[in-house]
């Protein structure tokens, strides 16, 4: 038997044989919902070449909240599984500065205000920009004769794209070394002086310098240094400029047992890094890719690992660069200081038209002066600006400064 009762306006209670039950359910509170599902997936990711040295990375959006879902705080960037940044929801892209040319791992996720991550959207990708720059040289290399034969141990080559270690007797290949592993016994040494090469070589296939060692002979001779060294600029290519680097062939021929020589060692300052690669013996000339060049040095390396002296072209060639304008000078007259200046005496090859002029101070006050303009007058009734020095340099439609011109302090004519 079940007895209904009903006490006023309050719900229904129900007894049953085991006692009272719960109130009807249209009486109960709505259920609570956890909220427990991350955001959703990332979608769309592309890698785009911004210059040779950054990749811009972009991505679809992600709706703001989504059923089961706190408020979506931002995504985050990594980079061969590193992590790069945080991008609020703002934004939907990324530029990745300095990151080298070569396939890399690119990973876009969203994080929600719950600090929950959702799945990555993951892209592989060189973003057209293939890797054509070899591991560096290793920098040690020694050997140690066993029962077992010569071993030759070496410093490990930092590369996030390091294949291994390429092994060469004589001019001759005769191992692959895996990456990780920085030994290799050679059971059968040939009698006499025997030169031993160990270099680097990346999934791209591309060669680093060769660490050379010769066991039972050599010289300790360094080679001749490479002559007539030239940077050229060949032309415009998709985020900078081509460049040639040429020099004269070089003959390893000291009085006593020569090693022979085993090839170049360049080192181009481009932009704002270093640009390491080794060249071997037979050619005398090295192409690559770079914005603009502020020098380069080349040394000659024998077999036996000896260094010659560097030569060293220092003249900076921008393609798009004015020069400074030309016979900067400056008078004054009563209470007015006049400076003047002359065009630049060449155009950048690829540059643009000058817009106009800045007439810099030493405490960075900036006077402008038209394009058209050849002189800049200051009143200086009091006698304060004549005791500063000043430069002039151009800029052009894109906003490049020139080259800057010598410092000057104003005199009486």
């Amino acid at each position: 038997m079940r007895l209904c009762v009903a006490i006023g306006a309050a719900a229904a209670i129900f007894v049953g044989a085991t006692g009272w039950a719960s109130s009807a359910e249209s009486d109960l509170p709505d259920p609570v919902v956890e909220v427990d599902s991350a955001p959703r997936q990332v979608t769309g990711l592309t890698a785009v070449a911004a210059d040779l040295y950054s990749v811009d990375l972009s991505w679809d959006a992600l709706e703001p909240t989504e059923a089961g879902a706190t408020t979506l705080s931002g995504y985050l960037i990594h980079v061969d599984w590193e992590f790069v940044a945080f991008v609020p929801t703002s934004s939907t892209s990324y530029r990745i500065a300095y990151a080298r040319e070569g396939e890399h791992r690119f990973e876009v996720r969203g994080v929600d205000l719950d600090n929950r991550f959702g799945e990555p959207a993951v892209l592989v990708s060189d973003a057209g920009r293939p890797d054509t720059r070899g591991p560096y040289r290793t920098p040690t290399l020694t050997s140690t004769t066993t029962d077992a034969g010569l071993t030759l141990t070496w410093a490990a080559i930092f590369d996030g794209s390091l294949s291994g270690y390429l092994v060469h007797r004589n001019d001759e290949f005769v191992a692959f070394v895996p990456a990780g592993t920085t030994t290799w016994t050679d059971p059968t040494v040939p009698a006499g002086p025997t030169t031993y090469h160990v270099r680097g070589v990346d999934q791209a296939n591309n060669f680093g310098g060769a660490h050379s060692i010769t066991v039972g002979g050599g010289d300790s001779v360094a080679p001749p240094a490479p002559s007539n060294l030239r940077v050229t600029l060949n032309g415009p290519v998709a985020g900078g400029f081509s460049w040639t680097a040429t020099w004269d062939a070089v003959e390893d021929a000291p009085s006593e047992t020569p090693s022979g020589l085993s090839g170049y060692w360049l080192a181009i300052t481009v932009t704002d890094n270093m640009h390491n690669v080794f060249v071997p013996a037979g050619a005398t000339s090295y192409t690559f890719d770079a914005p603009m060049v502020w020098g380069a040095t080349a040394f000659s390396i024998d077999k036996n690992n000896n260094f010659s002296a560097g030569t060293y072209v220092g003249k900076a060639v921008h393609p798009t660069k004015w020069e400074a304008p030309a016979n900067w000078r400056s008078t004054m007259v009563n209470d007015q200081i006049i400076f003047a200046w002359d065009l630049p005496t060449t155009a950048p090859q690829y540059g643009s038209e000058i817009v106009y002029f800045e007439i810099v101070a030493n405490d960075g006050t900036v006077y402008q002066a038209s394009a058209d303009s050849r002189t800049l007058t200051l009143d200086d009734p009091w006698g304060t600006l004549r005791r500063t020095s000043y430069f002039i340099r151009a800029v052009d439609a894109t906003f490049d400064a020139s080259w800057t011109s010598e410092r000057i302090f104003p005199h009486w004519s």
